[in-house]
C-alpha cells in the first residue's frame, strides 16, 4: 500500500500506479479509498482494458454488479487474453443476482485450474443449481489442492469485499456442495 501510495505520488498519471492503489486498497477493505483511485484512473485512461477490468472485478465483487458486470464484459471484449478469469467473475456476480442459468454458462466454459477460490465459487454454482455430480467434482479438485482457504474463509471473502448477504449466499452454495465451512463462520453468517 505504501509503495502505492509512492508511485501515485511520484506520477499521479500514471495508471499502473493507480491500479496498484486501487488493488491495494480493495484488498485492505477500503472501498471508499479503491474506487476514488479506480474513478481516477479511469478518467485518465477510459480504454486501459486492463484497468478497466480490474477495477470492474472490484466493483462488481463489492456489490455495484451491474457497473462491474458492464466493465468487465466490455474489458473482455478488446482483451480476450484475460477472458478466463473474468468469465469467473461473471460467474459469481450472475450467481450473486441468483441467476444460476447465467452463471453456470459462464462457469462451464471456464478453464478451472487450480484457482481455489474459481473452483469454491464453481462447487457452490452447481450445487446450488442441483449439478451435484459437477459439485462433487470440483470440490475434490478444490480439496486436492491442500490450500488452507477454508481455514481463511472470512478472511478470503472480506478481502473481496462481498457484502453479508453475498457472503452468506455463497456459504450456503458451499455447505451445499459439501465444502468443510468452519463453523465460526457458518455461526456469524447464519448459515
Amino acid at each position: 500500500l505504501e509503495a502505492a501510495r509512492k508511485a501515485v505520488a511520484l506520477d499521479p498519471e500514471n495508471v499502473r500506479a493507480l491500479q496498484a492503489l486501487m488493488l491495494t486498497n480493495f484488498l485492505n477493505q477500503n472501498v471508499a479509498a479503491g474506487k476514488a483511485a479506480g474513478e481516477a484512473g479511469l478518467q485518465l485512461n477510459p480504454n486501459d482494458m486492463e484497468f478497466v477490468g480490474e477495477y470492474g472485478t472490484r466493483l462488481a465483487l463489492a456489490g455495484d454488479l451491474e457497473r462491474g458486470e458492464e466493465m468487465i464484459r466490455r474489458a473482455m471484449a478488446f482483451n480476450p487474453s484475460n477472458a478466463n478469469y473474468y468469465r469467473i467473475i461473471l460467474a459469481v456476480t450472475a450467481y450473486l443476482r441468483h441467476d444460476l442459468e447465467a452463471a453456470q454458462e459462464y462457469i462451464d466454459v471456464v478453464e478451472l485450474r487450480n484457482d481455489g477460490i474459481g473452483l469454491l465459487c464453481a462447487a457452490a454454482i452447481y450445487a446450488e443449481a442441483g449439478r451435484m455430480e459437477d459439485a462433487k467434482r470440483i470440490r475434490e479438485q478444490f480439496l486436492s489442492l491442500g490450500t488452507n482457504q477454508m481455514a481463511n474463509l472470512d478472511l478470503e471473502l472480506g478481502k473481496r469485499n462481498l457484502r453479508f448477504e453475498d457472503r452468506r449466499y455463497l456459504l450456503q452454495g458451499f455447505k451445499k456442495a459439501g465444502l468443510p465451512v468452519p463453523d465460526a463462520v457458518s455461526k456469524k453468517y447464519g448459515v
